[in-house]
């Protein structure tokens, strides 16, 4: 997917050539911040004067733009941002709201993490019974999933779905009695009972709803999961240990290796390239080369993105960018200083906001203009966003007044005014 554009001012005319439609909405939606003025007053008074002199309501704006040409290319061709539906149910409103501001920071792939735990609120038609949101309401139909989709596309930005197992899978338990591990007395673990991975009918459940969402999700890559499976769970179960001897599985991370070969094969059978959390990687020496690791956890990215690229894998980096953990002040700071890794086996980055402390009402605030730092770092060179400055601090403010003048609510940054 070919993003780059250039925008050429010459003769009283603006041109912006691209050799694809993704480049040309990046080109509009430079060009839209270029000609924005946030001096509303000033602005208030010339059109006023304006109308004045013509005695008309048409008022004749000029643009000077102190540019002849800009070539612009993205650092990163897969610059993304994760969502949470399942802790918190998002109104589809609210998604639009983010996918449009994604557009303007120019970030194209939502990573839509649809269920988990708390809720399944994705509406299955060919597994009725997997739907278990919060309220009846609070569900994404197939209908108003491809509406997030095609609003999306239009706005250059892939989606890609995750359906999280072997474990996260607490929703899922109304799909079949027989699904979840039947845990010990106090073995759970705080992640809920896994999938049981020793009954075949669960895989056949599984395959069921990836052959529907296949239909319904356009892009080639599905987010498998595979992160915080509770083993104390599968240990306190007799009929786990009994499959585990007959299929010569030693340890608890081999028998999850064995669940992920299986539904790497039904996400293949399915035409989907597959995504899975770090821990997959960590537990399996054999995982096919293919696979995208996404690595996540914050404290060990640098020395985890270390092995991922020296064993050949291809990964997705989310460690330093958690949008969810926040703290006091300028914390923004902190994405600008961290150093993109150099290597070829980098495939993206990706920011993330956990659902656990943010619905609608306080998603937006808390994710932009926090999110726009992340995503300067995502497009732009490492010349231009390795060091925080004060040029980069008016930057900043200045991409955050423009998305509070398009009527979003982006949180102030320090004491002052747009």
């Amino acid at each position: 997917m070919e993003e780059w554009y250039t925008i050429e001012v010459m003769e009283g005319k603006i041109v912006i050539e691209a050799s694809q439609s993704w480049g040309v909405i990046h080109g509009f939606t430079s060009l839209e911040q270029m000609v924005w003025r946030s001096d509303k007053k000033s602005d208030q008074k010339s059109v006023q004067k304006s109308d004045e002199k013509s005695n008309d309501k048409l008022t004749k704006t000029s643009i000077n733009l102190n540019i002849s040409k800009i070539l612009d290319t993205p650092r990163l061709k897969f610059r993304g941002l994760l969502l949470d539906t399942s802790r918190h149910y998002l109104p589809i409103p609210t998604i639009k709201r983010q996918l449009e501001l994604m557009r303007i920071n120019k970030l194209n792939v939502f990573h839509w993490h649809i269920v988990d735990d708390p809720s399944f609120p994705y509406q299955s038609e060919i597994l009725p019974k997997l739907t278990n949101p919060f309220k009846p309401e609070m569900i994404y139909s197939i209908k108003s999933v491809k509406e997030i989709i095609n609003f999306a596309a239009l706005r250059g930005i892939r989606v890609i779905p995750e359906f999280d197992t072997p474990g996260h899978v607490k929703s899922w338990e109304n799909v079949d009695p027989n699904f979840l591990t039947k845990c010990g007395d106090d073995s759970k673990g705080t992640f809920g009972s896994p999938i049981d991975v020793s009954n075949q009918n669960n895989y056949e459940l599984v395959d069921q709803l990836y052959s529907e969402i296949r239909q319904v999700f356009r892009d080639e890559f599905v987010h498998l999961g595979g992160d915080e499976v509770s083993f104390n769970c599968w240990k306190s179960n007799e009929n786990i240990t009994k499959f585990m001897v007959e299929h010569g599985l030693k340890t608890y991370e081999q028998l999850e290796s064995f669940y992920i070969k299986k539904l790497l094969k039904i996400a293949d059978s399915n035409k989907f390239k597959s995504i899975v959390w770090e821990e997959v990687f960590f537990n399996d020496e054999e995982l096919d080369k293919n696979v995208l690791v996404h690595v996540w956890k914050p404290r060990s990215w640098q020395e985890t993105v270390k092995k991922v690229s020296s064993k050949g894998y291809h990964y997705i980096l989310s460690g330093p960018w958690y949008l969810n953990l926040i703290s006091y002040g300028e914390d923004y700071r902190n994405y600008y200083k961290v150093h993109i890794p150099k290597d070829n086996k980098l495939y993206g980055g990706e920011m993330c906001m956990w659902g656990e402390f943010v619905d609608e009402t306080n998603l937006e605030s808390r994710l932009w203009p926090r999110g726009s730092a992340v995503a300067e770092k995502f497009w732009s060179a490492d010349k231009v966003t390795s060091v925080f400055d004060d040029e980069t601090r008016a930057r900043l403010d200045g991409m955050r007044c423009f998305m509070v003048g398009q009527g979003f609510h982006a949180e102030p940054l320090f004491p002052g005014y747009c």
